[in-house]
């Protein structure tokens, strides 16, 4: 079936295994430029699935998101990027690369406004915990 004819879940669907895939490989750089051909050329599709492994830990799904976002050069990503940079649910390491991608797109990261939303102040002011009975 030609993909013109394939609705936006089964091109998705498709694009997950992709990234799953290249998950396992251990790429060097031009080899992932050309691998990273079908998250470009359905951006539409792949937007979501990008933007949803800044939520995980995943690092290989982090490092592929961030080189595919910096790949596509679509400055119309900026606002989602911010969105996740304020989510809770996004971790220290995903928001280093999210604060990275907003710098490629010309962001000024040392912006105070823009740190503070990247740090989770109520996290940093509890400090460590102390372990039971040392308190």
């Amino acid at each position: 079936m030609s993909s013109e004819r394939r609705g936006p879940e089964e091109m998705a669907s498709d694009l997950a295994e992709v990234l799953e895939e290249l998950k396992r490989l251990d790429l060097g750089p031009e080899a992932l430029r050309q691998r990273l051909r079908p998250f470009l050329d359905r951006r539409a599709e792949a937007m979501p699935l990008l933007l949803r492994q800044f939520e995980g830990e995943d690092e290989a799904g982090l490092a592929l998101a961030t080189s595919a976002l910096r790949a596509m050069k679509d400055p119309s990503v900026v606002p989602l990027l911010l969105k996740l940079l304020r989510s809770p649910h996004v971790g220290d390491l995903a928001k280093g690369l999210l604060l990275n991608l907003l710098e490629h797109y010309g962001f000024d990261t040392r912006d105070p406004p823009l740190i503070g939303a990247s740090i989770d102040f109520r996290k940093v002011l509890k400090g460590p915990s102390a372990p039971r009975g040392m308190a």
